[in-house]
C-alpha cells in the first residue's frame, strides 16, 4: 500500500471501536529494555499475567511460527468479528459486533506492507458495503443504497465501521519484517502457553504475550494538540496480548488486546477481541476484487461523519437543532435533584463523560472556563455523567480535580434520549428549551465557537 500510511491505518485498526473520539498521533516507537523496571509490569507477577521478563520456550516458538506463517502469507480472505469489553451496547459504533468478510493481497516484489484490499460488511452473508483499497485510491461503496464515496489515499478518512475487522496483527508482523522501527515494537517482555481452545472448529494453542513500547506523541483532539503524553512526550505503553495460534497453520483464529499506560487507566478495561473464521490462506483473487471504480447506476456522496473517530466530526446525536430538548430528572453530585423544568430561562450546556473517557477529562478544564464566565450571566452547566463503570467514580473524580461546576449522575438514560453514541457529547439548550447546537467531540479547543453559541443563545 504505497501511498497510505500504514502506521495510521494500523492504530485506528486497534482503536477504532473505541467509542470516545480521539486520535493518537505517535512518533517513533522505542522498545523498553527487558530488564526495566516498569510502573506497568512492576516487580513481580501481575494479576492475570506472567511475570514480567518471563518467556517461555514452547509458548515463544508458537508465537514465532505464527509470525513467520503471517510473513509468508501472498493474499489472505477471513470473515472476521470483533467485539468490546463490556461497554454499553449504545456507546458503540454503528455496525459494531457484526461480520466482516475481509480479502488482501500482498504486493509481490514490494515491502512486506504494500498491499491492497477489500472489507465488506455483512448481513444474512451478504455484502451491504464494502472499502476497497487499491494502494493509492480507495473507495466505500454502499449496496443497499446505492451510493458510493471516494476516499483517495486516505481510506481511514471513509472507512466507517470497515476497520473493526482489519487482521492488524498479521499486518504489524509483516511490518516489522521490513521495518527495524517496526521490529522493534514487536519485542516481547513476557510468552506464557495458557492453554489450549478450538475456533472454528479448529484445534488452538493460546499463548499470552506481554509488549512494552515507548511512543513519543500527543493526544490530537480535532487537529488541536490537547494533552502531551507522558515526559518528553514519550507515552510508555504495556501491550497484553492473548492470541489463539491454530495448529493447522499457526495463524490466529482469536485475537485479544488490552493497552494500558500510566495516567490513561480507561484504556486497561477496554478489551479488544478479534475472531476469525473460514479463512483462506494465499487465494487467487481476480483483479477486479480490488477495482476503485464507481459500480453503474450508483450516485457519488460525502463522507459521513458517523463513526468517524476525530472529535467534531463525531456520530451525529438523534437530537437536532431546533428540537425541543428532552426532559430530565437526574441527581447532583452534592444529593439535589436538577430537572429541565427547573431551569427554564438559562441557556444549558450539557457535556456528557465519563472517567474512563481520556478525551472527555482532556476537554473538563475548558468546561470548567466556561462555568467560570458564564455562572453569572444566566448560563447553567452540567457535566452529565454517562455510561460509568464504577459507582461514584464520577462524583470521586469531580471533588479530586476540584471541578466547580455541576455534575449530574447516571445520565445513561438521557444520554440514549439525545442518542449519544460518542463522547464527550456537547448541547446547548437555549433559553425557550429548544436546542441550539450539539457536538461529538470538542473541534474547536479553544472554546471560541462554543462561547460564540452561548452569547447567541444569551442574546436571544
Amino acid at each position: 500500500m504505497r501511498h497510505l500510511k500504514i502506521r495510521q491505518l494500523l492504530l485506528i485498526a486497534l482503536i477504532s471501536c473505541v467509542p470516545f473520539v480521539v486520535k493518537f498521533v505517535p512518533a517513533s516507537p522505542q522498545p523498553v529494555p527487558e530488564s526495566i523496571a516498569s510502573p506497568l509490569l512492576g516487580q513481580g507477577e501481575r494479576k492475570g499475567s506472567a511475570p514480567a521478563d518471563m518467556i517461555d520456550e514452547k509458548a515463544k516458538a508458537i508465537y514465532d511460527a505464527g509470525v513467520a506463517a503471517a510473513q509468508k502469507l501472498k493474499s489472505l480472505e477471513v470473515i472476521a468479528q470483533m467485539k468490546m469489553g463490556d461497554l454499553d451496547p449504545s456507546m458503540l459504533p454503528p455496525g459494531f459486533g457484526g461480520k466482516f468478510r475481509v480479502v488482501i493481497e500482498f504486493a509481490e516484489g514490494g515491502t512486506k506492507t504494500e498491499m491492497h484490499f477489500r472489507v465488506e460488511q455483512l448481513k444474512d452473508g451478504n455484502p451491504v458495503s464494502a472499502l476497497i483499497v487499491d494502494g493509492s485510491k480507495s473507495m466505500l461503496v454502499d449496496f443497499a443504497e446505492k451510493t458510493f464515496v471516494e476516499g483517495g489515499q486516505d481510506p481511514v478518512a471513509i472507512a466507517g465501521p470497515a476497520l473493526q475487522a482489519f487482521p492488524s496483527w498479521i499486518i504489524e508482523q509483516r511490518m516489522a519484517a521490513s521495518d527495524p522501527v517496526g521490529a522493534a515494537q514487536h519485542k516481547i517482555m513476557s510468552a506464557t502457553l495458557v492453554g489450549t481452545e478450538t475456533v472454528d472448529d479448529l484445534k488452538c494453542d493460546v499463548v499470552k504475550v506481554v509488549r512494552m513500547v515507548r511512543m513519543g506523541g500527543v493526544i490530537v483532539v480535532g487537529g488541536e494538540t490537547i494533552e502531551r503524553v507522558g515526559d518528553d512526550s514519550v507515552q510508555e505503553i504495556r501491550i497484553n496480548e492473548t492470541i489463539s495460534f491454530a495448529r493447522v497453520d499457526a495463524l490466529p483464529r482469536r485475537f485479544s488486546i488490552v493497552m494500558e499506560s500510566p495516567g490513561h487507566e480507561e484504556m486497561a478495561s477496554m478489551v479488544q477481541t478479534a475472531t476469525f473464521s473460514a479463512m483462506m490462506l494465499n487465494p487467487k483473487l481476480d483483479a477486479s476484487v480490488f477495482t476503485v471504480a464507481a459500480p453503474e447506476g450508483f450516485r457519488k456522496t460525502e463522507p459521513k461523519e458517523s463513526g468517524s473517530m476525530i472529535a467534531g466530526q463525531g456520530p451525529e446525536l438523534s437530537v437536532k437543532v431546533g428540537d425541543p430538548a428532552p426532559d430530565f430528572a437526574l441527581t447532583s453530585i452534592d444529593g439535589k435533584e436538577v430537572t429541565l423544568a427547573s431551569l427554564k430561562g438559562k441557556v444549558i450546556l450539557l457535556d456528557f463523560w465519563a472517567t474512563w473517557c481520556g478525551p472527555c477529562k482532556a476537554s473538563m478544564p475548558l468546561i470548567q472556563k466556561i462555568h467560570d464566565d458564564y455562572k453569572d450571566k444566566g448560563v447553567a452547566v452540567f457535566g452529565v455523567n454517562t455510561f460509568e463503570k464504577k459507582e461514584g467514580a464520577g462524583k470521586k473524580y469531580m471533588e479530586e480535580k476540584k471541578y466547580t461546576y455541576g455534575c449530574l449522575l447516571r445520565g445513561d438514560d438521557l444520554a440514549r434520549a439525545y442518542g449519544v453514541s460518542g463522547i464527550p457529547a456537547l448541547v446547548v439548550i437555549g433559553k425557550d428549551g429548544k436546542i441550539v447546537f450539539t457536538e461529538t467531540g470538542l473541534s474547536d479547543q479553544s472554546g471560541g465557537s462554543l462561547r460564540a453559541t452561548i452569547d447567541a443563545a444569551l442574546a436571544k
